[in-house]
């Protein structure tokens, strides 16, 4: 196992690498998003697959929240919406954005034969599926998600010095919640499955208190002061325990320009998979 973290942005400027062709990204969350950036551009043909309404808390970072209000720009790349698989298709073809699916993903797979699969949704609890033979490389992100047996490689997502570990055996590190400090970010969870409703806006002041939204009916306030820093879209099914708001007490905004710092570095790691897949094959040859 080897320990990539080459960059700590998005690269600008990359040659395609061996054998690039197209990529699917599963979720189009901050980590998603910066994962198929980086595949843009270093010459892929790349879609990002979601649900039709995505539960992405940091809307602004994320390629998600293009399934909601028309075409977004990420750190200068373009995305568009395509609903079904003509329409995504046509986008490929156009080659003048990167592609939102929110249609059925086996038919985006079917369609496109991707040369490269990435799980990116960093899914909690971990539901590790076995995604193996979707494509001839298959690559995903968090716990729960083991090399060789879901996956061929796994990228790990664990803070600290391993963080972006390229691992091609075993499994990545069981989820382990950060330490906060008082004044850090506070989470707000759904208390179980329903409908997400809210009519507060990511950037707004909340008051210790504040009603930020309902799960069918029942009401989830704010546990602290401060400013919408990620709120669920309104009128979203969610699942018990997903984060729906992120209550920020600082200067948040500096943090969202571009590509955040450990996204960049997961997307990193991908790209070191890549080449070092290629060269495993090489070694096989």
């Amino acid at each position: 196992m080897a320990s990539e973290r080459a960059w700590t942005s998005v690269p600008r400027a990359r040659a395609a690498g061996p054998g690039a062709g197209t990529a699917l990204v599963k979720g189009g969350g901050e980590v998603g998003t910066a994962i198929a950036v980086a595949l843009w551009r270093a010459g892929w043909r790349v879609v990002v697959a979601e649900l039709a309404r995505p539960t992405t808390l940091r809307r602004q970072l994320s390629a998600a929240e293009a399934a909601f209000g028309g075409p977004v720009a990420r750190d200068g790349v373009e995305i568009a919406l395509a609903a079904d698989v003509p329409s995504l298709t046509a986008l490929l073809a156009a080659g003048s954005a990167l592609p939102l699916y929110v249609g059925p993903l086996a038919r985006a797979l079917a369609a496109l034969r991707p040369t490269l699969v990435v799980d990116a949704r960093l899914q909690r609890p971990a539901l590790a599926e076995v995604q193996r033979g979707e494509a001839p490389l298959v690559i995903g992100l968090g716990p729960g998600l083991c090399a060789g047996e879901h996956v061929d490689a796994a990228i790990e997502t664990c803070p600290g010095p391993d963080l972006g570990e390229v691992i091609w055996q075993g499994a990545a590190r069981p989820h382990m919640p950060l330490r906060r400090a008082g004044g850090a970010e506070r989470f707000v969870y759904a208390p179980g499955p329903g409908l997400w409703r809210t009519e507060r806006a990511i950037g707004r002041e909340v008051a210790a208190g504040d009603v930020l939204g309902m799960v069918d009916g029942v009401p989830l306030l704010a546990p602290a002061a401060g400013a919408l820093r990620g709120l669920v879209h309104d009128a979203v099914p969610v699942h018990a325990g997903r984060k729906v708001a992120a209550i920020h007490a600082g200067d948040w905004r500096r943090k969202e320009s571009g590509i955040c710092e450990r996204a960049a570095a997961l997307a990193a790691s991908v790209l070191a998979a890549v080449d070092q897949a290629h060269l495993l094959r090489l070694d096989d040859a």
